[in-house]
């Protein structure tokens, strides 16, 4: 038979482990939310650099002007369509 102080604590028990389970379920989901607000916050307050388009002054530079890969691939295209 269970004694007097089990079922005493039996609910409090049940409580902890709603709250547990609760907070288990809803937790991670805060968690991602919050960390995408951070990325966001960052990104807007430094840019990020991107290749495709340098067309507004916001644009970070990917690379310098006299970058050697740059010019090996630039010079491979132009004689490929000199042929």
């Amino acid at each position: 038979m269970l004694s007097l102080t089990m079922l005493a604590r039996r609910p409090l028990l049940r409580a902890f482990s709603l709250v547990y389970a609760v907070l288990q379920l809803l937790l991670p989901g805060a968690v991602s939310m919050a960390d995408a607000r951070l990325e966001a916050a960052s990104i807007a307050a430094h840019p990020v650099a991107h290749v495709e388009s340098h067309s507004t002054p916001a644009c970070a530079r990917v690379h310098p002007e006299d970058c050697a890969l740059c010019r090996v691939i630039s010079g491979g295209a132009t004689l490929a369509g000199a042929r």
